[in-house]
């Protein structure tokens, strides 16, 4: 199993775990129906498990064309990252990976985001306090997506995550702590 997956829930195929009840999901701009969630997960399925590249999914699963030209420019890049990042990071365990962290961690989640739950960001930084508590802290900013966007202006939240860390940063990081 995908580490990735089920640690950071990038994918939409948790949406599909936590819920028993296959419902659309809502948050304040989208209803978003089941069936984007299943097209959603069978696309990363093929891509991160069966490691195919998205061009080779269209060609192979018509019914995914639409996510694949939606998603996936060039055939190759999803939000200017290659497709091989993705299939490298499903082999990843990504929890084994922050555990294995020893710096303090600051998770930042905005209220907007549908790819990831308050939930991930909260784990993060309960994975960095169980080696000592306070290392580890969990900031929810009010009307930002998960791109680091306001809500719904679409406007670079850049200002408010540059002083939300900068204050973060003066009270938990020393000098010989940034490199």
């Amino acid at each position: 199993m995908s580490y990735w997956l089920s640690v950071t829930t990038t994918l939409s195929v948790l949406f599909l775990l936590r819920n028993s009840s296959l419902k659309p999901i809502y948050s304040k701009r989208h209803v978003l129906p089941i069936n984007f969630f299943v097209l959603q997960s069978a696309g990363w399925h093929y891509l991160g498990y069966e490691k195919m590249a998205p061009d080779d999914i269209a060609e192979r699963h018509p019914e995914l064309i639409g996510w694949v030209e939606q998603n996936w420019s060039d055939g190759k890049y999803f939000s200017g990252i290659h497709y091989k990042f993705f299939q490298q990071l499903c082999k990843t365990n990504v929890a084994e990976a922050w555990e294995a962290f020893d710096g303090p961690v600051f998770s930042i989640w905005g209220d907007g985001d549908i790819v990831t739950s308050a939930e991930d960001h909260e784990f993060l930084a309960s994975i960095a306090n169980r080696k000592q508590q306070g290392k580890g802290e969990f900031k929810k900013l009010l009307g930002v997506e998960h791109n680091l966007r306001q809500v719904p202006s679409g406007e670079p939240a850049a200002e408010m995550l540059v002083g939300v860390v900068d204050e973060w940063a003066k009270r938990n990081l020393k000098a010989k702590d940034v490199k």
